[in-house]
């Protein structure tokens, strides 16, 4: 999913980064999507610095299994090509976005 960040809220027990993307028909929704804690991140050199209001974000994630917007974190490469998370999961700008509707699995 490519978004721009509207929120980064780095709080126990779960981060949450929420997003404004665009679906396939051009409406705009927002997407939360949960990550790990603090001490998990901070590991591996996050910061609550690490997304800011107004970033723009290529972001991997494990849809919900109900079908409503947003999922688990997987990984994100931000504007600048910084790339976060499992960077084995691999992150394609996708052609279509639906959020809320036919959202492309994670690849393996």
């Amino acid at each position: 999913m490519v978004g721009t960040v509207r929120e980064f809220q780095w709080v126990n027990p779960h981060t949450w980064i929420y997003l404004s993307a665009r679906d396939a028909n051009g409406a705009m929704h927002d997407i939360g999507i949960e990550g790990n804690s603090i001490v998990n991140l901070k590991r591996e050199g996050w910061s609550k610095d690490t997304f800011k209001p107004g970033d723009k974000v290529t972001v991997n994630y494990h849809p919900h299994k109900d079908g409503t917007p947003g999922g688990a974190f997987l990984a994100a490469v931000t504007a600048s090509g910084r790339k976060l998370g499992n960077l084995n999961a691999q992150l394609t700008t996708p052609t279509a976005t639906a959020p809320g509707g036919a959202t492309p699995a994670p690849q393996k």
